[in-house]
């Protein structure tokens, strides 16, 4: 676990896919017309079969929009990270047959012209990282581990190298070691066996830790009620802060834009406009939407209250992805040019999350944001922004649209 320095405001996630490949076995997979027609039960322990939701339509380049959907209006916390799935299922990618290609193309908006989707995302850490200012960090890693690392064909390792994926013999106290490198020690150790029916598994870790442009001060923050249903409420350590957001609203929801200093990144917070209507917004949340709304945001001074919290979950998303109609990528031997011998299928695809939200910031980036907070003659709020409900967040990278991370807050903790 990474401390939270007094002098130094930390905005911490660490995204994690582990996709296990297993032996080809000769189960059958339902196709998405039996999918639609007998959806699968959910086996987490938060959610029953009762309680899960009905396959939803494909849309291009939506998977993580579905995902996201399919636990829509339930009374938990919720973290998802599309990039890290999308840039593990990158690594993949050329050695998918044609219908879990298809899949990746529909879901993902991967395309075989390119041999690079992330690129931007890679240069960004590299240019945080390198920079002078070390107000944020970036790190990405990608891995492949293998029982027999001989047995990828060249054209596979060829793209292996151009994404700068390293392959190693599968270890499980390696894997966690790098893990645990690339993370920062945030997740020590992600695995605690490996079945022996797994003989490849590859893995994206994304951390990320970041100054508010404008930090909270911590004078400000105090105990106030989170209301979680229009019954239920507990106490939260409430931050507050008036100032210039970026802010846009429309018939359902509520849109507002916290930037990081010396970054491209910000958090998006979406809160419904009718109390606890979260539900409605979420059904309605997808990536033209997220790409209409930051367009038509401006600038506006709000009185801004969010609640500090943190968050750590771990899941697997397999049944998501089937739920969501992308049971080919299941299939067995769909995974045909990953070595001469085109025995494998996917096993599983988990993805381990911690983020940790607060107000800290060092004295110098206070200081500076004082400053230019005084740009307005007229200081009174236009508007307030009460994170004191359930809401969303979305962390993405204006440059590029991608989205970091995604997910709910309803009790923070």
């Amino acid at each position: 676990m990474i401390r939270v320095t007094t002098n130094s405001m930390k905005i911490l996630y660490v995204l994690l896919t582990l996709m296990a490949i297993t032996s080809c076995t000769k189960k059958e997979v339902a196709t998405p017309e039996e999918e639609m027609a007998a959806p699968a039960s959910r086996t987490s322990s938060t959610i029953k079969g009762s309680d899960y939701p009905a396959p939803i339509s494909l849309k291009p380049g939506e998977a993580s929009f579905q995902i996201l959907k399919l636990h829509t209006g339930q009374p938990r916390n919720f973290a998802h990270s599309p990039l890290s799935l999308k840039m593990a299922f990158e690594m993949v990618y050329p050695a998918a047959g044609e219908n879990a290609r298809l899949a990746l193309e529909a879901g993902f908006g991967f395309s075989s012209k390119e041999s690079n989707h992330f690129k931007a995302e890679r240069d960004l850490s590299n240019r945080l990282n390198h920079s002078k200012d070390k107000n944020s960090k970036l790190l990405i890693g990608n891995s492949i581990w293998l029982k027999n690392p001989k047995i990828l064909s060249s054209s596979y390792l060829a793209h292996l190298k151009s994404i700068s994926a390293q392959v190693s013999p599968l270890s499980l106290k390696e894997i966690n070691l790098w893990v645990k490198s690339i993370t920062e020690g945030k997740i020590p150790s992600l695995l605690e066996s490996l079945d022996q029916r797994i003989a490849f598994v590859a893995v994206n870790a994304i951390y990320f830790k970041g100054d508010w442009a404008a930090p909270f001060e911590k004078a400000a923050t105090m105990e106030e009620p989170f209301r979680n249903s229009e019954t239920a409420s507990h106490s939260v350590k409430m931050m507050r802060k008036v100032h210039s957001f970026r802010f846009h609203e429309n018939d359902d929801s509520k849109w507002l834009e916290i930037p990081y200093k010396d970054s491209p990144l910000s958090m998006i917070l979406v809160l419904p406009r009718k109390d606890f209507d979260l539900k409605t917004v979420e059904s309605r949340l997808d990536s033209a939407s997220v790409s209409d709304t930051m367009t038509k945001m401006k600038e506006e001074r709000i009185e801004l209250a969010l609640p500090k919290f943190k968050m750590s979950e771990k899941s697997s998303l397999k049944e998501d992805l089937l739920l969501a109609g992308y049971s080919k990528l299941f299939a067995p031997g769909e995974w045909v040019s990953i070595s001469a011998d085109p025995d494998f299928s996917l096993g599983d695809v988990v993805q381990a999350i911690s983020l940790d939200v607060d107000e800290q910031g060092t004295t110098a980036a206070a200081a500076t944001a004082l400053t230019m907070e005084t740009t307005s003659l007229d200081l009174k709020p236009k508007k307030q922004f009460l994170c004191n409900q359930p809401f969303l967040y979305l962390l993405l990278n204006r440059e590029s649209s991608e989205i970091y991370f995604m997910g709910r807050v309803y009790k923070p903790e």
